[in-house]
């Protein structure tokens, strides 16, 4: 990566990034199957739990992250801030994926036909906020 991470966090992030690189693309691909207007509820159902999955991946790696900046960096102020940040962003981005797609996909009849894409590139608006935060953090060497 940069010289500007510690080998402490270095794997840590690129595995971060890549996760929510995944969960882009597979919001992606959850968009295309509900244009085909051909799809099964078993893909929709599939889909929603691939989406959960990836979610619990990058809430993991977060919270390795936090775990070692907590342990090996406690007087670092401007990683704590960014961490804190990163944390609500990604409550954010939670809600959208567990809740209101989830819940709504369940229990709101017309939903997938209607209000999922709102609710997808919201997520996807998300995942581009977290992504310029994470950039952002790297420039001004906060994982050093």
């Amino acid at each position: 990566m940069t010289p500007k991470i510690s080998e402490l966090f270095e794997v840590d992030i690129e595995e971060f990034q890549r996760d929510l690189q995944a969960l882009d693309y597979e919001i992606r691909e959850f968009e295309e199957i509900l244009k085909s207007n051909n799809y099964l509820e078993t893909e929709i159902s599939t889909e929603m739990y691939h989406l959960r999955d990836l979610m619990t991946m990058i809430k993991l790696m977060y919270e390795l992250i936090e775990t070692k900046a907590e342990r090996y960096r406690p007087n670092n102020r401007a990683i704590h801030e960014f961490l804190r940040t990163l944390e609500d962003y990604l409550k954010k981005l939670e809600m959208i994926l567990s809740g209101r797609i989830w819940y709504n996909s369940k229990y709101t009849p017309r939903y997938i036909p209607n209000g999922i894409y709102v609710d997808l590139e919201a997520s996807r608006g998300y995942i581009k906020d977290i992504e310029n935060i994470l950039r952002s953090a790297i420039r001004r060497s906060v994982f050093i």
